[in-house]
């Protein structure tokens, strides 16, 4: 099965909204920002990332196509093939 990586740039969120609204099975507003739901921070917080298969990965696009800010990144885990 193919795997996909969901990078999100949680410093770049305006808050909008739009990715919860799309997929809320993966995202949800916390505070002023959006989060990443069960993804990984890096050290500073800064960044959010979580693997999901081909069957979350229609939702996810439509969140990353979304957002008005383009903080939403997706690739393929083998190839590295950037999708968004």
């Amino acid at each position: 099965m193919t795997r996909f990586i969901v990078e999100f740039n949680k410093e770049g969120c305006i808050g909008a909204g739009a990715c919860e609204a799309a997929c809320p099975k993966f995202w949800k507003l916390d505070g002023d920002k959006a989060t990443l739901i069960e993804g990984v921070a890096n050290n500073d917080g800064s960044i959010q990332t979580r693997e999901i298969g081909q069957e979350d990965l229609r939702s996810n696009l439509d969140a990353a196509q979304s957002c008005p800010v383009n903080v939403i990144h997706i690739r393929n885990k083998k190839t590295g093939e950037k999708l968004i």
